[in-house]
């Protein structure tokens, strides 16, 4: 588990900065000085029976996974795992 926090935090780190938003079946950036971070056309065909309503839900899905958040979580659970560790120790 924790090579997947480490992979999933080099990740976070190399992605787009800035406040992420769903706009429809977009992932857009609030900043306009940075790209958005996903551009699906609303015609756009992914893939077989993948419905506006999927990609609107994928893109408000992407958006909640902010960097600065993705990092957060990590820190914090790496954190608890270390209170665990040191109460198994007792």
């Amino acid at each position: 588990m924790e090579n997947d926090l480490t992979y999933i935090e080099s990740l976070a780190k190399k992605a787009t900065k800035g406040q992420w938003i769903a706009v429809g079946s977009l992932v857009e950036n609030t900043s306009d000085s940075l790209p958005d971070i996903v551009c699906t056309p609303h015609d756009f065909d992914r893939g077989p029976r993948d419905s506006l309503k999927q990609r609107e839900m994928d893109a408000l899905y992407i958006a909640a996974a902010q960097p600065k958040l993705i990092l957060e979580l990590i820190q914090e659970l790496r954190a608890l795992r270390r209170i665990v560790g040191a109460n198994e120790l007792r």
